[in-house]
């Protein structure tokens, strides 16, 4: 039988804050935790920047660029999803998963990478 021992409150790199919900599984004998995160309005700034940006502008830095606003939490299931860690992708796996249809709502701007 599962019970909710405790919940903290922690914050990721860019300070959005994500719940730590720790459980006691009694049949189990084991604490488990579970990670949660609303990732709205990091999705809605991400929607907000992609539409005020005009898809043939050109880049306005030869080494930084915004293209994308990926929630913490986004990550393991970005990798659960496509096997892809984008920790730790090499440039070709990045592109793979930032053009992706599937992952738009994390793209900050139009246009492909």
């Amino acid at each position: 039988m599962l019970e909710l021992y405790k919940t903290d409150f922690e914050f990721d790199a860019v300070g959005a804050m994500v719940k730590v919900e720790w459980w006691w599984d009694s049949d189990k004998e084991a604490m488990m935790s579970r990670e949660v995160q609303d990732i709205d309005p990091i999705l809605q700034t991400n929607q907000n920047q992609y539409n005020d940006t005009d898809e043939r502008a050109r880049y306005k830095s030869e080494t930084l660029n915004k293209m994308a606003s990926i929630p913490m939490l986004a990550f393991q299931e970005i990798q659960k999803e496509t096997g892809i860690n984008i920790l730790n992708a090499d440039k070709k796996e990045l592109k793979k998963v930032l053009n992706d249809r599937d992952f738009r709502k994390l793209r900050t701007r139009p246009g492909r990478i």
